[in-house]
């Protein structure tokens, strides 16, 4: 039972690192909603009367989530007893960081030239969505039920790229 809730921890994991870079990626795309509702920043920033203070404390409640979100993956990896598990979640967080960086960069492209922009596109579907949604998981799953991390990775990426292209 230990065992099933540290995985189901880190599943929780997962969701607030998501949840953190929702709050971010609003921030930069400037969005009014998400789900429906009034996306972070601009409920902080009606609830303070301030933009810039909504804006900011945006910025601070994605950092604080995702911080938390490795807190949550270390305990869980402990419970685990697999340190390599923080090690891809570390990583997870990086390739959505990359993602991000490759996001704003593909709306520097021009659509004169569609296979470019395909191209690029498939390029942060698999950094910025992929790496979160189906390679990550499966790689921690990989790894809690003991395969050596090189194979878990591997593993991951054969079946989660493809997966997590599909999904977005």
């Amino acid at each position: 039972p230990d065992r099933r809730d540290a995985m189901l921890d880190l599943a929780c994991a997962i969701e607030v690192f998501q949840t953190a870079a929702l709050v971010h990626d609003d921030i930069i795309d400037d969005s009014d909603l998400r789900r429906g509702k009034p996306s972070a920043h601009r409920a902080l920033a009606t609830d303070t009367h301030s933009d810039a203070i909504g804006h900011g404390l945006g910025i601070m409640l994605g950092d604080m989530l995702a911080t938390a979100s490795v807190d949550i993956a270390n305990k869980a990896a402990c419970r685990l007893g697999s340190g390599s598990v923080v090690s891809a979640f570390l990583n997870m967080h990086r390739e959505v960081e990359i993602g991000q960086v490759l996001d704003l960069a593909v709306e520097l492209n021009t659509l004169d030239d569609p296979e470019e922009l395909a191209s690029a596109s498939l390029n942060v579907f698999r950094w910025k969505t992929a790496s979160y949604t189906t390679i990550a998981p499966l790689e921690f799953g990989m790894l809690a039920a003991g395969l050596a991390p090189a194979d878990a990775r591997r593993l991951a990426l054969a079946i989660g790229l493809p997966l997590g292209l599909a999904f977005q």
